[in-house]
């Protein structure tokens, strides 16, 4: 059949189903008498619905059935008196089509009673589709009933009984469920946080358990995730700080029995926030002052200071609480990052997530520990441990056991004294400035009292007619000894590390004496000159 023919063909044959429109009732559950039915391509597409309790999905069928008379009584959607069920209609790709929908809701067996066409006539084009919806009659009879989705080409209006050329009908389903007594009332959410609130309502007879639903969705007929509950009150978490939420409940009285739903709207509080504005101060190497700023909502702080950057566990024993936010910490390690964990309790036992802020705590700058080395007449060496965090010494030589205010600085941990007297008294003070972390302190003075030897007949100590000349000085392999002056044929060079522990012996023969140090360690040493009538002392570096 050529395109022409078959539009000429529909042309005549409307023309004569318009003639002979009847709006008779035909018998219970008719079906209309479709001369070509849908085997020119007369068809509905896509049949689907949502916002039931079941709901159908019938996609992409086409012609089913040659006649036009299509039967899906096997799908099924279903609902409660009031609901709202929503649809949509896809057309065949090849025709404009109109179509219409009815259901049976007395189950009388006549489908176009008063009040059950559910759309108008709509005509759809070529691969169009429409959506709408239709609420279930409060007075619907409860049962399994027939709805009729009809297209039809050309005519328009019809009846679901008319005899016609070219179209489909698509059977399904309708489930009219039986609602339960009454819906819960009385809703009242207590309990508000920022995140969380209980719902109550009260009970209704005949229910088994309550379905509730709490959201941002201001409207709709479908709310999701349902959770069910035999209690009349629930508690919900998860939801938005300082965001209106609506609360829904419906009773549940059977697998097909729902009542409607009851609906409140109620705020959230704000958020718990995170407490900010963290300050440190009065740091020493074992206490400190902190403080934070204030937050609204807040019932107590928790916090932790320990040398852990990760946030704490809630089982922490570390975790104390306090209503104010100033804290005085002792017992702190030096030389280390304190980490410091805030976070906030606020009305009805929510809670902020944990801040993390932190300071240092220095290593206290100690004293030295003096020691006395190489005493002579007219000289001393003192040396003591290098202090861990000390980037400079102070010494003061004197009579008076008094510490002085300033001292001489020098950068080694070590001091040779010259030019002393005799059997004289001397007080050495020594103290460390110290740099930890960009914290700067100064210690105690350390003292080292002492009494130089007495004369021992030798001309002089440092004094002595012999010059002795080092060089290179720091030395790597090498290290000349020059001597100028007079020396006996006995003399002798020690060399000696900053304890006096004598490291190498060598004789002297010559005015300039050739000394081997490559085997010591890097470091300060002593050359000491020996002679019997003279001795000299110098200093030199092995690098």
């Amino acid at each position: 059949m050529t395109s022409i023919y078959k539009h000429a063909l529909r042309m005549a044959v409307a023309l004569v189903c318009l003639l002979s429109f009847s709006n008779a009732d035909a018998q219970t559950y008719c079906n209309p008498s479709f001369t070509f039915g849908c085997t020119s391509s007369d068809y509905l597409q896509s049949f689907s619905t949502t916002g039931g309790i079941t709901n159908i999905s019938n996609l992409n069928t086409g012609c089913a059935t040659s006649s036009g008379i299509s039967s899906y009584m096997g799908m099924k959607v279903s609902g409660n008196p009031g609901q709202t069920i929503n649809f949509t209609i896809v057309n065949t790709p090849s025709f404009p089509e109109n179509y219409t929908i009815w259901v049976d809701w007395n189950q009388n067996g006549v489908l176009n009673d008063a009040g059950e066409q559910m759309m108008g006539f709509v005509s759809l084009g070529s691969g169009g589709s429409y959506s709408s919806s239709f609420v279930i009659p409060a007075g619907a009879t409860p049962g399994n009933t027939r709805m009729r989705v009809m297209c039809v080409y050309s005519t328009t209006p019809f009846t679901p009984c008319q005899s016609l050329s070219f179209g489909e009908i698509e059977d399904y389903t309708f489930e009219v469920l039986t609602p339960c007594p009454s819906k819960p009332t009385a809703l009242l959410p207590t309990g508000i946080s920022s995140m969380g609130a209980t719902l109550n309502w009260t009970p209704v007879a005949g229910a088994l358990k309550y379905d509730y639903v709490v959201d941002t969705v201001t409207a709709g007929g479908v709310w999701l995730p349902i959770t069910s509950t035999t209690s009349t009150t629930a508690t919900v978490s998860g939801l938005l700080p300082g965001t209106s939420h609506y609360m829904r409940v419906r009773s549940y009285c059977g697998p097909t029995a729902f009542s409607q739903w009851d609906t409140i709207r109620f705020t959230t509080l704000p958020p718990c926030k995170v407490p900010k504005g963290f300050v440190a101060s009065n740091v020493d190497s074992n206490s400190a002052d902190i403080q934070w700023d204030s937050v609204t909502n807040m019932v107590q702080w928790q916090y932790v200071v320990d040398t852990n950057r990760s946030a704490p566990l809630l089982s922490n024993p570390g975790i104390k609480n306090t209503t104010t936010r100033f804290q005085h910490l002792t017992g702190l390690q030096e030389g280390r990052w304190q980490y410091v964990h805030i976070r906030v309790k606020c009305v009805m036992n929510d809670s902020s997530a944990w801040s993390l802020d932190s300071f240092y705590t220095p290593t206290p700058c100690r004293r030295p520990q003096l020691s006395l080395s190489n005493l002579y007449a007219n000289s001393a060496v003192t040396s003591w441990p290098a202090v861990n965090t000390a980037y400079e010494y102070e010494y003061f030589l004197g009579t008076s056991t008094t510490p002085p205010s300033l001292g001489t600085p020098i950068k080694l941990p070590y001091l040779q004294v010259n030019a002393l007297q005799p059997k004289t008294t001397y007080d050495l003070f020594v103290r460390c400035k110290c740099r930890d972390n960009n914290v700067y302190s100064v210690s105690d003075w350390g003292i080292l009292e002492f009494v130089t030897n007495p004369p021992t007949g030798i001309s002089n100590l440092n004094n002595s007619t012999v010059t002795v000349n080092l060089y290179p000085n720091p030395a790597k392999d090498i290290l000349n000894v020059e001597l100028s002056g007079s020396f006996s044929s006995k003399a002798m060079l020690y060399i000696t590390d900053v304890a006096g522990k004598v490291m190498k012996v060598v004789n002297v023969t010559d005015n300039k004496t050739i000394v081997d140090v490559k085997a010591l360690t890097n470091g300060v040493y002593f050359v000491k000159f020996v002679d019997g009538d003279n001795t000299n002392i110098m200093r030199f570096t092995k690098m």
